[in-house]
């Protein structure tokens, strides 16, 4: 399927075990395109389970620097990155300083991508600095967006009653709470409270973080064309249920396209820290933008017009 530019193949809707050598050397071409805008969507790093909870655990630091630094190394030549964090905190208990009560505020996306940001600018520093060695990448933005923040940043009161009535029904947030979350079948007494907390369905999160991908791709492709077109990289450092909600949106296009086999494995997709998917979409409007969505050794391709409604 051609990305619109005649040079570029993009690949079809397949999963690795029908031949995904091939597909995979295709996206990694798309990677190193320019004339591809490409997303690496990642879950942030591990936090901490202790008080103040929220923050990056001692392990979580190095680890996250670890997958930071092999993320950084397989860069596009010459990449412009924009770094993009969800917002969201993780209140922690309240504690006394300066005799005042404190509620500790951690946002741990925003944590991780301080920690990508300073292995993007090592790197600059080591290829050149100034942009103009031979591999430089170049750190265009750092921001941070709602759109990627977790199924509390809609939050629109104390969520002491959601917290009983998880705890009620489910403990904690086991991994049956998650699979009743994804198919959007919690229990009663918790889908009464989260709805009365405002919190984000599994649904909202998937139509969130599909606005941002088309969103963010028509920003960059809705301006003139460049003399010498830029690779554009997104980092987009959010949190499991995004993924995961998004996962279940792209089995559901899976499934209706006659490929249940496929369609369950995005379902039973779960992302530990630091694990994500990467996303590259064709940056000319001279043809249709179809998004390749690499999961794992699986490809799947959708319009963007379709990703829209996802």
């Amino acid at each position: 399927m051609s990305n619109g530019e005649g040079g570029i193949d993009m690949p079809q809707q397949v999963d690795s075990g029908e031949g995904g050598t091939d597909i995979l050397h295709q996206t990694e071409i798309l990677w190193q395109d320019p004339q591809t805008v490409s997303f690496s969507l990642r879950r942030h790093a591990e936090k901490r389970a202790a008080e103040p909870r929220g923050g990056l655990s001692t392990e979580g630091i190095p680890a996250t620097q670890s997958a930071a630094a092999e993320w950084v190394h397989h860069l596009p030549a010459h990449a412009h990155v924009t770094l993009v964090e969800s917002p969201s905190p993780m209140p922690g208990a309240t504690i006394q300083r300066g005799g005042r009560d404190y509620t500790p505020m951690p946002a741990r996306a925003q944590m991780t991508g301080s920690i990508y940001r300073r292995a993007l600018v090592d790197a600059s520093s080591s290829q050149g600095g100034d942009g103009s060695g031979d591999s430089a990448v170049v750190l265009e933005d750092r921001q941070q967006e709602k759109l990627l923040g977790d199924y509390f940043e809609t939050c629109n009161r104390p969520p002491g009653e959601y917290f009983k009535a998880l705890s009620a029904s489910y403990g904690r947030t086991t991994p049956q709470f998650w699979t009743d979350f994804f198919e959007g079948h919690l229990s009663q007494s918790v889908q009464e409270a989260s709805d009365a907390c405002g919190l984000s369905s599994a649904q909202d999160l998937s139509r969130n973080m599909a606005a941002f991908i088309a969103t963010t791709t028509d920003d960059i492709t809705s301006g003139a064309p460049q003399t010498e077109p830029r690779k554009h990289v997104i980092l987009g450092i959010t949190h499991e249920e995004n993924l995961g909600g998004f996962m279940h949106s792209l089995a559901r296009y899976v499934e209706s396209s006659g490929n249940p086999l496929l369609a369950q494995k995005l379902r039973d997709r779960r992302f530990g820290y630091n694990d994500g998917i990467d996303i590259h979409i064709p940056a000319s409007k001279d043809g249709p933008q179809v998004a390749s969505i690499v999961v794992d050794g699986s490809v799947i391709s959708i319009p963007l017009e379709e990703l829209r409604k996802l």
